[in-house]
């Protein structure tokens, strides 16, 4: 079993920008992808976009909270590698990782 899991903000490559800086990510699936140590995040940002919902430190439920304004871009999906994870910031609240999945999925057009 992996030490990361559905709802951890955990910081990995970003896949957007060259360079080693990692950026955060909201993991908002784990088991439920066909491969093993992979899953599905959101892109964070620590800029305020339109669209965008701010993690505040009310959305955290463990571990360290924001030292800046950090923001869920539910847009920005992408496949993660365990192997690639620098480290998890923390873990944020079901309600809100729930509403940011759910918010993710209203920008895929079924046809």
């Amino acid at each position: 079993m992996s030490r990361y899991t559905r709802q951890d903000l955990v910081f990995a490559p970003d896949p957007f920008n060259d360079g080693s800086n990692p950026r955060p990510w909201l993991v908002i699936a784990d088991d439920a992808m066909p491969f093993p140590g992979d899953f599905l995040g959101l892109a964070c940002t620590r800029s305020s976009y339109p669209d965008n919902y701010e993690i505040t430190a009310r959305e955290f439920e463990s571990d360290h909270q924001p030292d800046q304004a950090t923001y869920c871009s539910p847009w920005l999906l992408a496949t993660l590698k365990t192997e690639d994870f620098a480290f998890r910031k923390g873990t944020l609240t079901k309600r809100f990782t729930d509403e940011m999945a759910a918010e993710a999925s209203t920008y895929v057009d079924l046809g």
